[in-house]
């Protein structure tokens, strides 16, 4: 069975590109892993909130992605299964590792940055 990684950061963005992926895996027969990547500095909250807390951990990582996958996959759910994955790293360099060997990488073009 093939593989499609989405990098999810919960922009509207990243929740169009986890869609995409979630149909492109069910035309495909593929499994679909969401990854969500944080740093040093980019932690943000569960309801987009960017304060910078110390304490960020993986904890509050997989509340961000869960509440992401949920919100962007409302209503039917994924008609594949979606695996959900929290990495601390910088984001580009954990997705490009989470998409070894994967047949897809799927990101959006622009998430939570500040600029317009």
């Amino acid at each position: 069975m093939g593989h499609v990684v989405v990098g999810v950061d919960g922009s509207d963005g990243a929740a169009e590109a986890l869609r995409w992926a979630v149909h492109e895996a069910e035309l495909r027969d593929h499994m679909v892993t969401a990854v969500y990547a944080w740093g040093f500095i980019d932690r943000y909250h569960e309801g987009g909130d960017r304060t910078f807390d110390v304490d960020f951990g993986e904890d509050e990582a997989l509340a961000v992605l869960d509440k992401a996958v949920g919100r962007a996959l409302a209503g039917g759910g994924a008609p594949v299964p979606v695996e959900r994955r929290v990495v601390h790293d910088e984001p580009a360099s954990a997705l490009l590792r989470a998409a070894e060997g994967a047949d897809l990488l799927v990101v959006r073009a622009r998430g939570l940055g500040g600029f317009a």
